[in-house]
């Protein structure tokens, strides 16, 4: 799926050029992509899109039975999104990747995600806040074919706070140190209280 290569035969018998042959019918095998012929050359161009790695052959045959081959191999656009897998805390923003290969515009669209939002560079906005956890696809769908896509998998991560120690025994007039850790959020200050 990438370039349009031309090809170029001559007529030989014996070692030597044909006389007076006349210019070559050009085939190729399988049938797929577009071959435009000019004489004695030809241009091949790809398919926008096929299903696996595929070997052309393209051949100029002369009335004389004379066959030149030559061959080409189409290989499929993939495109690949990373990272993948990624956590991301809420109100938090990260920047997908998106690698395109065997295109000849290696530019992709990316698709609207069903929870937060993504620019066309790729930058992922988690929304604010989080509040159950969610996997999220990322999908990036080549520009060239845009049934060629990638995906990649975010998990949103809540907000959540754990107190350390969870409990202990204080004697009267004396103190005890309390820590709190927080997750899934870059904001990792907190907000001390007593109950009752």
């Amino acid at each position: 799926e990438l370039g349009s290569p031309t090809f170029s035969r001559t007529c030989t018998a014996a070692g030597a050029p044909c006389t007076g042959a006349s210019p070559p019918a050009w085939t190729a095998n399988p049938n797929i992509g577009t071959l435009v012929a000019n004489g004695t050359s030809a241009t091949y161009t790809a398919p926008s899109s096929v299903a696996s790695t595929t070997t052309v052959t393209i051949s100029a045959c002369w009335a004389a039975g004379q066959c030149a081959p030559a061959t080409v191999t189409v290989t499929p656009i993939t495109v690949t999104v990373t990272p993948n897998p990624v956590n991301i805390n809420g109100c938090s923003t990260l920047r997908f990747t998106a690698q395109v290969q065997n295109a000849s515009v290696p530019t992709v669209t990316w698709t609207p995600p069903s929870v937060g939002a993504i620019d066309n560079t790729g930058l992922y906005t988690a929304p604010c806040p989080v509040t159950i956890q969610t996997q999220v696809p990322i999908k990036a769908c080549s520009t060239e074919n845009p049934q060629k896509c990638g995906t990649a998998t975010a998990t949103l991560v809540p907000i959540s706070v754990t107190v350390q120690p969870v409990s202990l025994s204080v004697p009267a007039g004396g103190s005890a140190q309390f820590n709190a850790v927080v997750q899934g959020t870059t904001n990792t200050g907190v907000t001390w209280s007593i109950l009752p």
